[in-house]
């Protein structure tokens, strides 16, 4: 049976980030909280970015709380969780709706 997915829609509030991308600090910190079990059963995958540093990334439904625990390891505010939602389709709908540049369609 397939797992369902839920889509968490990011906002990298800083652009300190120049030797990592904001997917390899994530799997940094479920690993270090969960290790390899966390990463599987997490199964963070990147679906959407754009420049405005606005970041869609996929995670299983089950794992919803082992993934916002997470945060709690972000001692510099880099990341700010603006929604969860069930379809990538209403997480692209908010994207587009926040202020800022236009988002990719």
């Amino acid at each position: 049976m397939r797992s369902k997915k839920r889509y968490v829609i990011l906002r990298l509030k800083s652009n300190l980030l120049q030797r990592e991308s904001p997917k390899d600090i994530l799997k940094e910190w479920i690993q270090a909280l969960y290790g390899i079990y966390g990463l599987s059963r997490i199964h963070l995958k990147e679906v959407y970015s754009d420049e405005r540093n606005i970041y869609i990334y996929s995670i299983n439904a089950d794992a919803k709380d082992l993934f916002r625990s997470i945060f709690i390891l972000d001692d510099n505010n880099l990341f700010r969780i603006i929604r969860v939602t069930g379809t990538l389709r209403k997480a692209k709908r908010i994207v587009s709706s926040l202020p800022g540049l236009e988002a990719k369609q």
